[in-house]
């Protein structure tokens, strides 16, 4: 029965933190322009550079797009490699 559930759950162990990892980046991704954002205004207060900061917001909305795409790609061809580890070993076995 142990064997049974070794590589599901690996399988399932990789996914899962293959999403945490796309989330973790995808967030960072996006809070790092609004820190670099913030650190180089030199505004004290983020009450005070909220407004400032949504009337300089649409110019990085053309790389959105093309970010996350890759950013789609890389975690596809990291999950394709860590999958490919433990289904070549169920096909030697099978």
């Amino acid at each position: 029965m142990i064997d049974r559930l070794y590589w599901p759950s690996w399988i399932f162990a990789a996914f899962l933190t293959g999403i945490v990892g796309g989330f973790m980046l995808g967030h960072a991704l996006i809070l790092a322009q609004f820190l670099n954002w913030l650190l180089l205004s030199g505004v004290p207060a983020l009450s005070q550079a909220y407004p400032a900061f949504r009337a300089t917001a649409g110019r990085f909305v053309g790389w959105n797009v093309p970010i996350h795409l890759v950013h789609a790609a890389i975690l596809t061809v990291a999950l394709g490699a860590l999958l490919s580890v433990p289904l070549a070993s169920l096909r030697r076995r099978g």
